[in-house]
């Protein structure tokens, strides 16, 4: 027998050169005469392939001469999911990119993030064993299950945590204007907000009057979604910026 996470070939062989082989995988003793065939019959060094949890039975027999046929023997064979890999393979608009992967080739992948739930075939995202990224887009643990239904025993949970953070907001004034403005009617300053989080997510709260930024519990506080953001300052004030995410996960 054997215990693995992939597909097995198994070379099947008798000491009797004329002999035949009759295997079964469905728990049924194999059998071979003229009026009966229960399994599978491939020639003596030929092959088969366990593709999932099974006990193999194999019968030698050689009709043809006369022989009597051989004992049953059986193996069992144990296929198990091989646990899958988390790996980070950079970020786009939305989030970081995440690829799953499974050293068993036919495995497909679940995932849930964020939550107490487990991942399963009946819960959570499915990501299929292709080399291909998702991106993640909420903070907490990721765990991932890997499955070959029906067929093989599934794969450990494997689970790692993400805590994202918005980079801390720039601030950049127009470099041929005085900071200082005394004079509002003639005087005044560009100011340019950005993070280096190149995000869809992305918002910025800012005030004026050194109030912290807080869009629930600041009626001061201005809330923009366009990274950078651009606007003219004309008079004297107490910029804060802070760097938040619209979907309120990071």
């Amino acid at each position: 027998g054997a215990s693995t996470n992939n597909n097995v070939s198994v070379k099947l062989t008798s000491a009797t050169t004329k002999a035949v082989l009759v295997w079964t995988t469905n728990n049924v003793d194999p059998a071979l005469t003229k009026v009966l065939t229960n399994g599978t019959v491939v020639a003596n060094g030929g092959s088969m392939l366990i593709a999932n949890n099974a006990t193999l039975k194999v019968l030698a027999a050689d009709p043809a001469f006369g022989f009597v046929d051989s004992k049953i023997i059986s193996n069992v064979f144990k296929l198990k999911v091989a646990n899958p890999t988390i790996t980070p393979t950079g970020t786009n608009a939305n989030g970081l990119l995440v690829k799953l992967s499974s050293d068993t080739e036919r495995a497909v992948m679940y995932w849930t993030v964020g939550d107490k739930t487990t991942p399963s075939e009946t819960n959570g995202t499915q990501q299929l064993n292709d080399g291909t990224s998702f991106a993640l887009t909420t903070n907490g643990t990721l765990k991932v299950i890997a499955v070959v239904p029906g067929a093989y025993d599934n794969s450990e949970i494997v689970s790692n945590v993400f805590n994202f953070k918005v980079a801390k907001p720039v601030l950049k004034l127009d470099s041929d204007t005085d900071v200082k403005i005394t004079d509002v009617n003639t005087n005044s300053v560009n100011v340019m907000l950005s993070t280096e989080t190149a995000n869809a997510n992305v918002k910025l709260l800012y005030t004026l009057d050194g109030t912290t930024p807080n869009s629930e519990t600041n009626s001061a506080a201005t809330e923009v979604v366009t990274n950078p953001f651009s606007f003219t300052l004309k008079t004297n004030a107490s910029l804060r910026v802070i760097g938040q995410w619209t979907n309120n996960f990071f």
